[in-house]
C-alpha cells in the first residue's frame, strides 16, 4: 500500500461518526487486515466500501 493510500485508509477511518453500521464494520475490517498486512483483504474492504457507498444511507463526505 502507498504512503498516499495509507493516508487516505487513516482519514477515512476516522470518518465513524458520519457513517451506517455496515460502513463502520467494514472500515474496521479494514484497519484489521492492514494491521495484519493482510492486503489482499484490505482491497476486498475497499471494493466492499465502494459498492456499499451506492446504497448507504449515510453520506461518507468522500472516498471510501
Amino acid at each position: 500500500m502507498s504512503s498516499s493510500n495509507r493516508k487516505a485508509a487513516s482519514a477515512a477511518a476516522t470518518r465513524t461518526d458520519q457513517q451506517c453500521e455496515e460502513c463502520a464494520r467494514l472500515h474496521a475490517e479494514r484497519r484489521r487486515a492492514a494491521v495484519h498486512l493482510d492486503w489482499s483483504q484490505v482491497t476486498d474492504c475497499v471494493v466492499l466500501l465502494r459498492r456499499h457507498a451506492e446504497l448507504c444511507p449515510r453520506p461518507t463526505g468522500g472516498e471510501a
